[in-house]
């Protein structure tokens, strides 16, 4: 028997095992056989179907208790029964008939609640600022002429730890002086010139050029036999602090 080569039509032997005329390579009776014999299942969804519905039945399950869980967890805790019910006040005893008319005709007037935070306005008061330094300033007149004193001497003096500052009037009387601040207390000041007395009228004395003249001369002779007592200036603050002196002339006496 023969059979032929489906490569190249080829007739060949029946127990040929490859073409001569060609490399076409004949399988063995039992591998085709068995070819023969395997025949393919037919596909089926049904296995995809049952897994697809476990994955949904899963999924649904996890979304319910996640949805479950958060609203628990948002809700606040529910308030205690006794927490809830409504107050019952307490019942108040009736006033016996005698009270009760008492109390008809003077009747109490509850006192006004006071308020929780009183409101005080409270001041902000600035501090000054602090001055180094002192501005004095002034003019030195004669007691009688009422005539400015010219060189005269005007000495400053802090008591307290003895410095001295020394000036003089000009032509007009008038003497400047710009001086350390002293903390607590003022500068004493001592007026000298050759022809008047070192004793000077009180810077307190009010309207002394409006004195007439006979009470002005009895002035320069009490000041001729007083004690002197030196002025203390002390400036309130910035502002240059202006003081007059009046001295007596030597030739009032």
């Amino acid at each position: 028997m023969s059979k032929r080569c489906p490569s190249c039509r080829t007739v060949v032997d029946d127990d040929a095992s490859v073409c001569p005329n060609c490399p076409w390579i004949f399988p063995d009776e039992m591998t085709s056989a068995r070819m023969e014999k395997t025949v393919p299942a037919p596909w089926s969804p049904l296995p995809m179907l049952i897994l697809a519905g476990v994955a949904l039945a899963i999924a649904g399950g996890w979304i319910v208790f996640v949805k479950t869980v958060g609203r628990s967890d948002r809700e606040p805790p529910a308030a205690p029964q006794s927490a809830l019910a409504p107050a019952v006040p307490a019942a108040i005893p009736e006033a016996p008939p005698q009270k009760a008319a008492e109390a008809a005709r003077h009747p109490v007037v509850p006192a006004p609640e006071a308020d929780d935070a009183a409101l005080v306005a409270v001041p902000v008061v600035k501090s000054a600022p602090a001055v180094k330094e002192w501005r004095l300033r002034g003019h030195v007149y004669d007691l009688m002429t009422l005539k400015p004193v010219t060189r005269c001497a005007v000495i400053l003096s802090d008591l307290e730890t003895d410095k001295r500052f020394e000036t003089a009037t000009d032509d007009a009387g008038l003497y400047r002086a710009i001086l350390p601040s002293l903390p607590g207390r003022g500068y004493s000041i001592r007026l000298a010139q050759a022809d008047y007395v070192p004793t000077y009228v009180d810077p307190a004395t009010l309207d002394v050029p409006r004195k007439p003249a006979a009470e002005r001369r009895h002035l320069c002779r009490e000041l001729a036999t007083a004690v002197r007592e030196l002025a203390a200036l002390q400036p309130p603050g910035l502002a240059p602090l202006v003081t007059d002196f009046y001295l007596a002339p030597l030739s009032c006496l």
